[in-house]
């Protein structure tokens, strides 16, 4: 008998057929935009955070949810994060001319997000963000 362990799975997080599979309904009252003119009404989007890698230790909890602006960025996700869990792990990730190190890799329902600068839902609704931090002997 082998001791050898079962196959990598891992890749499926990332490349299955499941990331493509069908979403449920999102409830409309969470990502319907409020009025613009709407008294003190600042557009909110809900947003679904995933943390892999290395920054899969900041937390258990599974996803992480927030509530964010609807121009929210990369950064001011990363923010919120420190905000919430501390900065310890996540200041290190910061880079001062791209916002965030190329090991740390972002995904924005399902595909990748380059720029840290560019808002995460062009359109103000929910999205799903998947946040991996790869280290050197990973690949990073």
């Amino acid at each position: 008998m082998s001791n050898l362990p079962g196959p990598d799975r891992s890749a499926v997080l990332w490349y299955g057929a499941e990331r493509g599979a069908a979403k449920p309904a999102a409830n409309p009252a969470e990502t319907r935009p409020q009025p613009a003119d709407a008294p003190g009404a600042e557009q909110k989007i809900s947003i679904e955070i995933w943390l892999f890698g290395l920054l899969s230790a900041l937390t258990d909890e599974r996803p992480v949810k927030l509530s964010l602006p609807a121009t929210a960025t990369t950064l001011d996700v990363l923010t919120a994060l420190e905000a919430r869990y501390g900065d310890e792990m996540l200041s290190r990730i910061r880079d001062t001319e791209r916002g965030i190190l190329p090991s740390c890799r972002v995904f924005v329902d399902g595909d990748p997000l380059e720029d840290a600068f560019t808002p995460i839902s062009s359109n103000g609704g929910s999205a799903k963000v998947e946040m991996i931090l790869v280290k050197g002997f990973e690949g990073g």
